[in-house]
C-alpha cells in the first residue's frame, strides 16, 4: 500500500479511489512547483551551478518524493543519491578546489545577513539526513558519513566543487543531530509500548 505522504487514506470504494489519486497527483505537483521555486532562488543566490540545474533537481526531487510515496524505496533512493551528485557536481569550476581553512566561526557572525552564508549552512546541514530515512541498520550513521567523504572526494577529483572541511563539518553535524534524535526516538517509543503492554 503507497505510503500518502500527506495523510490521505486509500479506500476500495471507486469513486473515493479516484479522489485520492487526485489529491497525490496534486500533492506532487504543488510539491513540485515548490521545490523548483525554492531551488531556482538558492541556484540564483549562490550562483556556482551550470545552466539547467534546477529543472535536473527538480525532476529528481519529484521522482525521489514519488518512487518513496509509492514504496519503490531503492528507486527513491537512488533518485535522491543522483540529486546529491547534481547538485554538487553541476557547478562551475572554482579557482581553488581546495580549503582546508575553518572559517565556520566567521559564517556565525553574519549568518543572518548573509543569504550565501545562510544557505550554505542550512543547506549543507540537511543534504545529508535524507541517508539516515533510506538506510535502516546500525551502519547507517557510518554509511551517511562515508557518502559525505565520497561527494567531496569526487567534488575535488572533477573539479566540479570546493573540497572543503567546513562542508564536510556541517553535513556530519547534520547526521549526527538527526541520528541522535532518530536513536532519543526510538527509544521513547520503545518506553511508550513497555508501559501500554505492562499496563494491560
Amino acid at each position: 500500500m503507497p505510503r500518502v505522504l500527506y495523510g490521505a487514506v486509500p479506500d476500495t470504494n471507486p469513486e473515493i479511489r479516484v479522489i485520492s489519486l487526485l489529491a497525490r497527483y496534486v500533492f506532487y505537483m504543488i510539491a513540485s512547483i515548490s521545490f523548483y521555486v525554492l531551488i531556482s532562488e538558492i541556484i540564483k543566490v549562490l550562483d556556482i551551478f551550470l545552466p539547467a540545474t534546477g529543472i535536473i533537481l527538480t525532476v529528481l526531487f519529484a521522482a525521489a518524493v514519488v518512487a518513496y510515496d509509492i514504496n519503490k524505496t531503492a528507486i527513491s533512493f537512488g533518485c535522491y543519491l543522483a540529486f546529491v551528485a547534481v547538485f554538487l557536481l553541476f557547478r562551475r569550476r572554482p579557482e581553488n578546489n581546495a580549503n582546508f581553512a575553518f572559517y565556520l566561526w566567521k559564517w556565525f557572525k553574519i549568518i543572518g545577513s548573509n543569504r550565501t552564508v545562510f544557505i550554505n549552512v542550512f543547506g549543507n546541514l540537511l543534504l545529508f539526513l535524507p541517508v539516515l530515512i533510506y538506510v535502516r541498520n546500525r551502519y547507517d550513521y557510518l554509511i551517511a558519513l562515508g557518502l559525505i567523504l565520497l561527494f567531496e572526494g569526487l567534488q575535488y577529483v572533477t573539479g566540479r566543487g570546493v573540497f572543503d572541511v567546513v562542508d564536510i563539518f556541517l553535513n556530519a553535524a547534520g547526521v549526527t543531530v538527526g541520528k541522535a534524535i532518530a536513536m532519543v526516538s526510538g527509544r521513547l517509543r520503545a518506553h511508550n509500548n513497555e508501559r501500554r503492554t505492562v499496563g494491560t
